[in-house]
């Protein structure tokens, strides 16, 4: 970094001569510049006419470099800059800087990708060099992304940033990582037995990889709430759409009140349902009474109705 606090002798490109400052112009131990180069001014206290003389390169954006005061003493010296070198052995010079944060070209990099690929949710960024970049301060315009290469199958990705207007970016900085895409999924808070109707307090939704969601997983709490889990159902985990049904409203070998309708007749009896149905399902109930066995379709807890057997046909098949 030193090697670059080399001495600009610009008087004799400048072709202008100096008028000495008052004697005494003291020099400043610690300095902190904007620019790329370095002046007297910068240097030293009361350096009058000579204050916007360069004399050494400044350090790259967001680093520190240090020059000798001997060094610092001759240069003013020979712009006629009389000194007070007080004591100081050398001068640290910090150069300021923007510093480009890795969430910043995690966003350029994942909108750059969005613009490729029809993507399902959104894209998260993670890079394999997380650490700031340090630009110019005065360059203040957004990430530009070139080169972009991306492989959905491996998720891995690579690409070229440039800052307009920056020289430390004038060749482009290469990025590495890898490219998520990231879906919200309701997600159970707790096991969920067989038959246990889920409430809004059992999922949540949460964040995670389209790549670890299984297979036709519910994407909306909606189409979780008030169904009932057709198999036991792990708490942590995604829900397969396969593994809900409605709730169970009439259990196997639960009283039920059948309802015989037909061509406006309605007359209701007791019996006993032979299987699990949920609403809008065709099971087989017995009369208590006569003790004969009848198709019904599930209207509500503890109820069934009896249809013609032209409608019966019917709701079987939209219940299959």
């Amino acid at each position: 970094m030193m090697n670059r606090l080399a001495a600009i002798t610009l008087a004799i490109a400048l072709g202008t001569a100096v008028t000495p400052a008052e004697a005494g112009s003291q020099l400043r131990g610690a300095i902190t510049v904007t620019g790329p180069l370095v002046t007297l001014g910068d240097l030293f206290t009361d350096a009058g006419e000579a204050a916007d003389i360069a004399v050494f390169q400044a350090p790259d954006p967001g680093t520190t470099g240090a020059v000798t005061a001997s060094r610092v003493i001759a240069a003013a010296a020979a712009h006629g800059l009389a000194t007070d070198p007080a004591d100081i052995a050398k001068v640290d010079v910090t150069r300021e800087s923007r510093v480009i944060e890795a969430h910043e070209v995690e966003q350029a990099v994942a909108s750059a990708i969005a613009e490729r690929i029809a993507a399902d949710g959104d894209t998260e960024i993670k890079l394999d060099d997380p650490d700031p970049l340090h630009v110019e301060a005065d360059a203040a315009s957004p990430i530009e992304v070139s080169d972009l290469r991306f492989d959905p199958r491996t998720t891995r990705f690579s690409a070229r940033i440039t800052i307009p207007g920056s020289r430390t970016l004038s060749g482009g900085r290469q990025v590495t990582g890898r490219a998520l895409q990231m879906v919200d999924l309701p997600i159970l808070q707790r096991q969920v037995r067989r038959g246990e109707t889920i409430s809004p307090a059992d999922v949540a939704f949460e964040r995670m990889p389209l790549s670890a969601a299984p297979a036709g997983a519910v994407r909306q709490i909606t189409d979780v709430v008030g169904m009932s889990a057709r198999t036991a159902l792990r708490a942590g985990a995604p829900v397969p759409a396969d593994r809900l049904m409605e709730p169970i409203l009439v259990g196997r070998n639960e009283p039920v009140t059948i309802i015989y309708r037909n061509a406006g007749l309605v007359l209701t009896v007791r019996g006993r349902s032979l299987g699990d149905g949920a609403r809008g399902h065709l099971i087989t109930v017995m009369n208590s009474q006569s003790k004969r066995t009848v198709e019904a379709v599930v209207s509500g807890p503890g109820q069934v109705v009896v249809q013609p057997p032209r409608q019966v046909v019917a709701n079987a098949v939209a219940s299959n």
